[in-house]
């Protein structure tokens, strides 16, 4: 069986984490990419209100320069 591959766009601010966190529930992984690192720790933050048992793994940016 191939696997479920799904994109959405266009959900509304505000609602989007809503629907990330039904994605996390049906497909198991789930890729969301933020616009900024401001939006990349509401987005963690707000996951773990909405739903702590989602585990959420987070990435620096790619142009982020190792140290």
């Amino acid at each position: 069986m191939a696997k479920q591959k799904e994109f959405l766009g266009g959900v509304p601010d505000g609602y989007d984490l809503f629907v990330l966190v039904q994605k996390a529930h049906d497909l198991k992984n789930v890729l969301y990419i933020a616009d900024s690192e401001q939006a990349l720790v509401m987005a963690e933050q707000l996951l773990a209100q909405i739903d702590p048992n989602v585990k959420v793994l987070t990435f620096p940016a790619w142009d982020t320069i190792p140290y």
